[in-house]
């Protein structure tokens, strides 16, 4: 459970989206190897990085940009 949340698919406030299924399901996962929110954080940032270069890669003529 993050800071006490449990992931279900309704809650109180609304359907979650499935992208905030796979962030909380992230965070549980790095919960549970040690690392602090700080680091998970950081990590949550990388993720969202690396999802945009492959999004802009795939949708390249060219692969991936070479700068």
């Amino acid at each position: 459970m993050v800071a006490g949340i449990a992931i279900s698919m309704d809650s109180r406030r609304g359907r979650r989206s499935d992208k905030d299924v796979s962030r909380l399901r992230f965070i549980q996962r790095a919960q549970k190897m040690n690392f602090s929110l700080a680091e998970i954080k950081d990590l949550l940032t990388l993720r969202n990085e690396l999802t945009l270069l492959v999004n802009l890669c795939a949708g390249s003529e060219d692969g991936c940009p070479h700068h």
